[in-house]
């Protein structure tokens, strides 16, 4: 006759049985690694086809935009020096943005 465990039963065997559980000691993957395809055995994401003046073009413009909010946040607070130099860097960048699209 086979025993059945109750549960919550905290007998000594049941306790070593779940810590061999946790641990995870002996697990075999029993899945293949997976390589996704699609339906002709073309990658399923495509190679970008940005080259590195995209990303240059994103990050001055994101640098004129941070620059712009900083400008105004330092004139509110009274801080020239940072609002003048905030303001150059976003002029550079908005100057160098179109040039980096365009190409």
């Amino acid at each position: 006759m086979t025993e059945r465990l109750v549960h919550g039963d905290t007998s000594a065997g049941d306790t070593t049985q779940r810590r061999r559980r946790r641990t995870g000691r002996g697990e075999v993957s029993m899945v293949p690694e997976a390589t996704p395809t699609s339906y002709y055995d073309h990658p399923v994401i495509k190679r970008p086809v940005w080259r590195a003046e995209i990303a240059a073009y994103l990050f001055t413009a994101g640098l004129a935009g941070g620059s712009a909010m900083l400008t105004r946040a330092a004139r509110i607070q009274g801080n020239d020096v940072l609002a003048r130099r905030a303001l150059w860097i976003g002029f550079a960048a908005v100057s160098v943005s179109p040039v980096l699209l365009i190409s």
